[in-house]
């Protein structure tokens, strides 16, 4: 450490041996002098501990103030960390002198504080200058010691005086702020020896002297003892280590009590500090969003875990950024800034930022002003990930919008485009057509060969069907085998046939399933226009359906114009769906037997129990009515009721005396299908108190291969039961002779459609005589549906058929009327 001391200039005396004195003269003058010169060093020693005493005594107020500036400097760090970090750059010049500028309050005190750069460069000082000349050596020294983190206090010449400096460097970042104190060191000098005439001030100076340095001698050591605790302590404030939970015990009750009362309350304050930014940090580092901290100028001055986690970034590589540069959104930015300028706090607007690698990524951001005093100091940015949320959101949209299946836009979306269809047509001069495509025999398809191959046969259509519109027209699908089709700018009914041609013939295409098989499918089409048939959505879809209706009603693979008689038609249908809703609580529904005829017997075998339904009197036909309860899901309590009638029917019979005669009844695919069917007609076997041998059930080829295994162990149960089954419908479906010759059935029931024409095609009596063959080959009994001729009758008995059922024997009559006629002389 360079010191600079200042020494008394001592006069020289030339002190000779005089001519002419004596000696013994000499040796008391010499003597006189010893005794003179002692209290003199005495006195410059009594002078030298009152100037150690005042040196105490400044150096004490020196450490008060010393303390007061180093606890504003800590607060000012702990405000620094929160509103930014300096550790990246400096900050300019001017923001550093107006920082000291507003915290040394008093410019006239002899302290002022310094910022230096991590070259050593003095950035900003709380004065203009420093106290004299700033390229003064010791000067200069003084500040290579401030560089090198040393503190202390050195003397400084300035001026022909001497001033002492006391000094505390602190780093904030990477900037060195040094805190000074300087004052006048005033000691005094002696400028000669004093002799004769002084020798009694001397003494008594001497005597002054002694009584002073003992007195203030314990006192001193007393005053500089605790300075020189407190100094140890900051010493290890600023270099560490220091446990902040120990204190320095007060020895005295005077102002180094109070000196070490305020350290104790600054240990107090460093040790609060340090718990909140720790318990700060942590809250940091839990919070699941990301947060962003700005400064004055929008940069980033601060980032936690989340943030750096969302866009896959490094903090070093955020630090000092303009918020700006990681939202790709222009027009966003720009209002944002103006509400930050404006120092409006903004909540859950939505963006994009990017991340490390360019990509953008959803999120909504909030801010919160930062404030100090009255000015802004920065801003909170808290942003969430709502990534998830917007897919959410897509997925919704999606599933509200569009078919899963198909891809297709559904229902909703087609009648929101008809709807901004419609309003632009008047202007365009040109009409809208709307199609409504419906499969043909898909349901037969779909429980044939099962779901999948349903699926696939409904994408395939919906395939072809967007490849045959023209750019502008929408295809959706509205459910099961539904399909509607928009077309826009219309100007000829010409145009509208020639589209529904190109749709019909696309459909109608072989399309071949994943499974390798091949199968055809065809379509009924129904076309409403605008604005003939109707002017709003609904008017026109509705038209179009019953088009569709009509369509179907005449063989299908057509296409139909809505009519004003089709839609008295449909309005007659519409009706009629109501009314079969409340045919069975109505009691309207009725239970027909048609009798079937043993051939070679010559008598009753049994009867076919068939369901008609009386509306309001009237009887409606069951190819029209069946159909539509199918459509409607009315097809299985209608099933379960004939059940329970035939049952109670048979019960009826037998107690009245008559033979035991075995009624059939038909079970449709969705009866069929239920897990519980063989229980629910044991139930009803049992409520009736009827044999099982009474009953007969009979299913389509179609039901049994949909689901072979499911089809196999209801029919086992049933024959289990003792319940005759039948395979109706014989020929027209798809069953295998593998499938056949395992099913446990009793009968099979010729297609009306080879008895028909028996006897005039020779194709048919072959097919119907094979069929016999087959039916006794595997033990089984053959009965043929819908003979009406006694040459069909006459042909049957010699092919061998075991029974007989049609017109010709009797049309389906009521219980009571084939009682009446057949069983009379059993």
């Amino acid at each position: 450490m360079s010191r600079c001391n200042v020494g008394a200039s001592d006069p020289t005396h030339r002190h000779g041996k005089p001519q002419g004195y004596p000696i013994n003269l000499m040796s008391m003058r010499l003597k006189l002098i010893l005794l003179c010169l002692i209290p003199l060093l005495v006195g410059l020693g009594g002078s030298a501990a009152i100037s150690h005493y005042l040196t105490g005594k400044n150096a004490l107020e020196s450490a008060f103030t010393f303390l007061d500036q180093a606890n504003l400097a800590l607060i000012r760090e702990i405000e620094i960390l929160v509103a930014g970090d300096l550790s990246s750059r400096p900050p300019p010049v001017e923001k550093l002198r107006a920082l000291l500028h507003h915290t040394h309050r008093h410019p006239e005190s002899e302290g002022h504080q310094l910022i230096l750069a991590p070259d050593g460069a003095i950035l900003a000082d709380s004065r203009a200058t420093t106290p004299e000349r700033p390229d003064s050596t010791d000067w200069k020294a003084i500040v290579t010691r401030i560089r090198q983190g040393e503190t202390g206090h050195d003397e400084l010449h300035l001026g022909g005086e001497r001033w002492l400096i006391a000094f505390r460097p602190s780093s904030v970042g990477n900037l060195r702020i040094a805190h000074l104190h300087a004052e006048r060191a005033l000691m005094p000098e002696a400028r000669t020896w004093l002799l004769d005439p002084l020798l009694a001030h001397l003494l008594l100076a001497a005597t002054l002297t002694l009584l002073t340095l003992i007195t203030l001698r314990g006192h001193g050591e007393r005053l500089l003892a605790p300075i020189g605790m407190l100094r140890e302590a900051m010493q290890r404030l600023i270099h560490g280590p220091l446990d902040l939970s120990t204190r320095i015990p007060p020895s005295t009750h005077d102002e180094s009590g109070s000196l070490i009362d305020t350290f104790n309350q600054l240990l107090d304050i460093l040790h609060h500090k340090t718990d909140s930014k720790g318990f700060m940090e942590q809250i940091l580092g839990a919070m699941l969003d990301g947060l962003l901290i700005l400064d004055r100028d929008n940069r980033i001055q601060r980032v936690n875990k989340a943030l750096l986690t969302l866009l896959e970034e490094t903090e070093e590589k955020l630090i000092g950024r303009h918020l700006d540069e990681l939202i790709p959104d222009p027009a966003f930015c720009a209002i944002m800034y103006r509400d930050m300028l404006a120092e409006r706090p903004f909540r859950f607007q939505e963006t994009t930022f990017l991340t490390a690698d360019g990509r953008e990524v959803a999120v909504s951001i909030s801010s919160s002003l930062l404030r100090e005093g009255e000015s802004l100091a920065g801003t909170v940015i808290l942003v969430q990930d709502i990534r998830q949320r917007k897919r959410n959101e897509e997925q919704l949209h999606f599933l509200a919008n569009f078919d899963v299946l198909t891809q297709l836009p559904n229902r909703s979306l087609l009648v929101e485009r008809l709807s901004q269809t419609l309003t632009r047509a008047p202007w365009r001069s040109t009409s809208v057509g709307l199609m409504h495509c419906a499969l043909d025999r898909f349901k037969t398809i779909n429980e044939s060969l099962g779901h999948r191959a349903g699926d696939e046969l409904l994408k395939e259509t919906a395939t072809r069907l967007l490849e045959s519109i023209r750019d502008g027209d929408t295809v959706a699908r509205i459910g099961g085998d539904e399909f509607l089709v928009l077309f826009q700018d219309i100007a000829r009914a010409d145009d509208v046939i020639h589209l529904a041609r190109k749709l019909s013939q696309a459909v109608s295409k072989p399309i071949l399933l994943s499974t390798g098989q091949e199968i055809f499918i065809t379509a009924s089409i129904g076309i409403s226009l605008f604005p003939e048939n109707g002017a709003t959505p609904d008017e026109l879809l509705k038209n179009a359906d019953i088009a569709t209706h009509f369509a179907k009603a005449q063989g299908k693979n057509q296409f139909s114009f809505f009519s004003v008689e089709m839609n008295r038609k449909g309005a007659q249908r519409i009706a009629m769906e109501r009314d079969l809703r409340r045919a069975i609580e109505r009691g309207e529904l009725e239970a027909h037997y048609q009798p079937r005829w043993d051939l070679q017997q010559d008598r009753l075998a049994g009867a076919e129990a068939l369901v008609r339904w009386r509306r309001g009197g009237t009887s409606v036909s069951p190819g029209e009515f069946l159909p539509l309860a199918e459509e409607l899901g009315l097809i299985e309590e209608i099933d379960l009721w004939m059940i329970e009638e035939t049952c109670k029917q048979a019960r009826t019979w037998l107690d009245q005396g008559h033979p035991p005669l075995r009624l059939s009844i038909n079970l449709s695919h969705h009866l069929f299908g239920r897990h519980d069917l063989v229980m629910v007609v044991r139930r009803i076997l049992e409520e009736n108190r009827l044999e099982p041998r009474h009953i007969e059930l009979e299913l389509t080829e179609a039901i049994v291969m949909h689901d072979v295994g499911h089809a196999m162990n209801t029919l086992r149960a049933f024959r289990d039961m003792g319940i005759h089954l039948a395979v109706d419908d014989f020929g027209t479906g798809y069953s295998s002779f593998s499938h056949l010759r395992r099913l446990p059935v009793h009968i099979l029931k010729i297609d009306r459609s080879f008895v028909r024409e028996i006897t005039t095609h020779r194709e048919d009596a072959v097919i119907t005589e094979a069929i016999i063959s087959l039916a006794h080959t595997l033990g089984l009994r053959a009965t043929a549906e819908g003979a009406e001729e006694p040459a069909q009758r006459e042909l049957l008995t010699q092919l061998g058929c075991d029974e007989l059922q049609g017109y010709l024997i009797s049309r389906p009559i009521p219980a009571k009327e084939l009682a009446e006629r057949f069983f009379v002389g059993r």
